[in-house]
């Protein structure tokens, strides 16, 4: 019988430290998305305030630039954050499954897989979602304002447009290859 209650006092120990690391984590992926929102607005706001103020593209485009770098940085802290806390949820999950007696009924989400597709949506596609927009939008941004300077005043409207898709494509796919290999290098840190 002591046996048991040992049993069960170190599940609820291992579920609580999992519950802590989870919490920590959340949080942290909370506060890097709060000041990546920060940072971008107040980028908006200089580039915006630039535009209302006259022909300022050399100034607009250093912000554009700026904000898109910062984007990345905080881009990456992201990723590896919905990462390892996905990793956490997977440990989680272990530890509901070895829960025979079912000590930890109450103490959980009645969620029969973690992560679900409602954690999916809710942290993952929210939180990386937001500097993908973000980063369109500063893509689009530099684009704009360097085929503005290109010499192509004898080349078609059609062409210019041609060069900012093909500018804003290839920062694109350079971009989301150094996240993809961001989120697999952030998936050995749990090992």
């Amino acid at each position: 019988m002591r046996k048991c209650e040992a049993s069960a006092d170190e599940i609820r120990r291992r579920f609580q430290a999992y519950r802590d690391e989870d919490k920590h984590e959340c949080n942290l992926l909370s506060n890097r998305v709060n000041a990546l929102v920060t940072s971008q607005s107040l980028f908006a706001a200089g580039a915006a305030a630039l535009y209302i103020g006259g022909n300022h593209k050399v100034e607009i485009l250093f912000v554009a630039i700026a904000a898109l770098v910062m984007n990345m940085i905080a881009s990456f802290g992201i990723v590896i954050g919905c990462r390892v806390l996905t990793e956490w949820h997977r440990h989680g999950q272990a530890l509901i499954a070895r829960d025979e007696g079912g000590l930890l009924l109450g103490y959980r989400l009645a969620r029969r897989v973690q992560p679900d597709w409602q954690h999916i949506v809710s942290m993952n596609l929210f939180s990386i979602g937001l500097p993908a927009v973000f980063g369109v939008v500063w893509l689009v941004v530099i684009a704009s304002v360097v085929t503005q300077y290109v010499p192509l005043e004898s080349v078609s409207a059609f062409t210019r447009v041609y060069v900012s898709v093909f500018i804003m494509a290839a920062l694109s796919a350079i971009w989301w290859g150094v996240l993809r290999t961001v989120w697999d290098k952030a998936g050995g840190l749990w090992e």
